[in-house]
């Protein structure tokens, strides 16, 4: 900081920070998560899956199917589709790209990378029958 207050370069840096930050968070700091499913009445299993990956920045809930036969397996299932495919190098570089510069257009590819891995995950159950 120069004698009369920040310069406009680092004015520029500090908003920029700031922007970023409201928009994606940098994941450098800690997060503290908490995750439990409750088995619903007259249930003989509890069908719900967690993940639960801080490091990715990857949080998601999967119900089971209402007591259908193997829906526990189906939630795991999906559950595993859907980290596989946002931890692919593919989806990294375009979550990446969206921190780097987060606008409207990083921003849909982002929800269109979204809707990929639900999508994947929906392919995974059928497949499993």
């Amino acid at each position: 900081m120069s004698k009369g207050g920040p310069t406009d370069a680092e004015l520029a840096a500090a908003m920029v920070e700031q922007r970023r930050g409201a928009i994606i968070p940098s994941f450098d700091y800690r997060v503290d998560y908490c995750a439990t499913t409750l088995r619903g009445g007259g249930k003989a299993i509890n069908q719900d899956a967690l993940l639960c990956r801080p490091k990715l920045g990857l949080f998601a809930s999967a119900d089971g199917m209402g007591g259908h036969a193997a829906g526990e397996v189906a939630a795991q299932l999906s559950l595993e589709a859907i980290e596989s495919y946002l931890a692919g190098a593919t989806a990294r570089d375009v979550i990446d790209a969206y921190a780097a510069a987060p606008d409207l257009a990083q921003r849909r590819a982002v929800y269109g990378l979204i809707e990929q891995a639900m999508e994947k995950a929906n392919d995974v159950v059928m497949q499993a029958g």
